[in-house]
């Protein structure tokens, strides 16, 4: 069932594209609708963190708990900022094969990297033959997709 719902949300991804595609077309301001997907996505997870602090009773973390984030972990909304950004610039002009394509592809390289050597935290998970098979099989599944 997670896989499921990951691989569902992959699905979010490409609409994503087309949503903020269309949001930059009719503003005609890019930086300005990357700002506003990111507000809408922020309204978003405060109600849902509003609905899980009410069902789960969770309270808010503690100081120490704020301090012992290493400096890493900080960085993810600028990194999908980022995202955001590059998606409204470029996706609309290559397409959202190619742009969800393109970003997946090397999403998966980069994770692969990052799990061989358990970087930024994750456990680590050495790049055997299999996991490089599937990397270079991306990387060809890419060529392909930006040929035809």
């Amino acid at each position: 069932m997670l896989y499921i719902v990951i691989a569902m949300t992959g699905f979010l991804i490409a609409i994503q594209a087309g949503c903020n595609a269309t949001l930059e077309k009719s503003l005609q301001n890019p930086v300005l609708s990357a700002f506003l997907s990111f507000c809408a996505g922020t309204a978003a997870l405060l109600l849902a963190y509003a609905v899980y602090a009410a069902i789960t009773r969770t309270p808010m973390p503690r100081a120490a708990q704020w301090s012992s984030v290493p400096w890493w972990g900080w960085v993810g909304g600028a990194l999908g900022a980022v995202y955001i950004l590059c998606m409204v610039l470029t996706a609309e002009r290559v397409g959202s094969g190619i742009f969800v394509g393109l970003t997946v592809t090397a999403t998966i390289v980069a994770s692969l990297v990052m799990d061989h050597y358990g970087l930024l935290g994750f456990k680590q998970h050495t790049a055997g033959p299999g996991r490089i098979l599937g990397g270079v099989l991306m990387v060809a599944g890419m060529l392909l997709i930006g040929k035809f």
